[in-house]
């Protein structure tokens, strides 16, 4: 998922707090706006235990990450005991949230998640190598979480074009959104940025959200919605960066504008 910063100078976090505590403050909120969406466009039981589900998930990356990197490095360190129990733990309840939607969803709502399944394997290929922040892994994790919006609106009875949809514009938004965050982070730090790929992308996800709309799963309102975002992100690349708390707080806004444009616009196509 997006790590758009890490508060700097920070204390050093408890063992615990950092195995179990994802950083990823882009992540939490890419999650949100997946389950958020979802449960607006066709809210049900099935659907809320799905978004919780996929919060555990969430969760449970960052302590199967951490242990997998020092299986990997051929160590056993006392957060490795940790990480394993914690994920352990997490993966286990993440089968019982499962089995519940099994038995109350509607429709092939598992089959968004399966199809998400490859970026995840991209993501965690990444973690593993302790190479998780570069924009790969980063966008992979973004277009795989855009597959729980799908899910939830199909378990709660909604058309699987228009549930697709709700993929479709959360991936176009990712498009725009992780290389922005990316951008402005390391324009913060004084660090080089590839602008230039930012810049690119923000059209790309408005052309992605207008085949979506051509094709008739995403709705007029949520075109607009990448319009204004991507319109956004440009002019923001272009003006001072005042802090990665702001960076993150307005890309928050510009997730939950988003989420209620579109949920708004299936509702009245």
């Amino acid at each position: 998922m997006v790590e758009e910063s890490r508060q700097a100078g920070s204390k050093t976090r408890p063992i615990w707090q950092s195995v179990a505590i994802p950083v990823e403050h882009g992540g939490w909120g890419l999650t949100g706006e997946a389950i958020l969406l979802g449960l607006l466009v066709r809210p049900s039981v099935a659907g809320v235990v799905i978004g919780v589900a996929a919060v555990i998930a969430f969760l449970a990356r960052t302590p199967l990450k951490l242990a997998l990197v020092d299986r990997r490095r051929h160590r056993r360190l006392e957060r490795s005991v940790l990480a394993e129990r914690i994920a352990g733990a997490e993966l286990a309840l993440l089968a019982v949230m499962i089995s519940i939607a099994i038995l109350y969803a509607h429709g092939d709502w598992w089959a968004p998640i399966v199809g998400a399944v490859p970026f995840f394997i991209i993501e965690l290929s990444y973690d593993i190598r302790s190479r998780g922040r570069r924009l790969i892994p980063e966008m992979s994790g973004a277009f795989g979480m855009g597959a729980v919006a799908a899910s939830i609106a199909i378990s709660g009875g909604e058309v699987t074009q228009i549930a697709l949809g709700l993929w479709v514009i959360l991936g176009a938004r990712a498009i725009a959104s992780v290389p922005f965050a990316r951008t402005q982070v390391r324009r913060m730090k004084n660090q080089s940025d590839n602008r230039i790929v930012a810049d690119i992308l923000q059209p790309v996800a408005v052309v992605v959200s207008l085949v979506g709309w051509a094709l008739g799963c995403i709705p007029w309102l949520g075109v607009i919605a990448l319009v204004i975002l991507g319109t956004w992100n440009l002019v923001a690349m272009r003006r001072p960066v005042q802090s990665a708390k702001q960076v993150g707080l307005l890309q928050s806004i510009a997730g939950l504008i988003l989420v209620a444009m579109t949920a708004i616009g299936v509702h009245i196509m």
